[in-house]
C-alpha cells in the first residue's frame, strides 16, 4: 500500500469529500481493504468482477455516475494507468488526476496521493471563489 493513500483519504473526508473505489477485477479486494484498514474509507466499491465493464471502458464509470448523480456535485478520477483509469474517466466525463506516473497527455499529474489531495482542494476553493 502507498503510505499516504489513508492521509489523503482522509485529508479529503475532513473538507466534505467522499471515496468511491473502482477497480478491474481483483478477486481478492475485500479482504485486502480489510488488511490495509481502507474499507471504512470508501463509501462504496466497484469491482468489474461484479459489473462486468474493466476500465478503461467508459460504462465501468458512467454505472457509478448514475448511481450516484443525485448526491454528487464534484466527480474526479484519481489513478496510476493513463489508459484504464485516466482514458477511461475522461470517456465518460470525468476529470482524472494521473498519480505516480507521467504521461504527455495526462492534464493533471501529481507524484502522490497528497499532492493529488491538494489539487483537489485547491480546485475546490477556486470553484467556490468564483460561485
Amino acid at each position: 500500500m502507498c503510505d499516504d493513500a489513508m492521509p489523503a483519504l482522509d485529508l479529503l473526508k475532513d473538507y466534505g469529500w467522499s471515496h468511491i473505489l473502482l477497480t478491474n477485477h481483483i478477486p481478492e479486494l475485500e479482504p485486502i481493504l480489510d488488511y490495509l484498514g481502507l474499507n471504512q474509507r470508501f463509501k462504496e466499491v466497484f469491482n468489474s468482477a461484479w459489473t462486468g465493464y474493466e476500465k478503461p471502458h467508459p460504462e465501468a464509470f458512467r454505472q457509478i455516475l448514475n448511481r450516484f448523480d443525485a448526491e454528487t456535485k464534484v466527480v474526479w478520477m484519481i489513478g496510476d494507468s493513463f489508459k484504464a483509469d485516466i482514458r477511461g474517466a475522461e470517456a465518460a466525463g470525468i476529470r482524472s488526476i494521473l498519480v505516480r506516473n507521467v504521461h504527455p497527455e495526462a492534464r493533471t499529474s501529481a507524484a502522490n496521493l497528497m499532492e493529488a489531495a491538494r489539487i483537489l482542494l485547491d480546485e475546490h476553493l477556486r470553484c467556490e471563489a468564483n460561485v
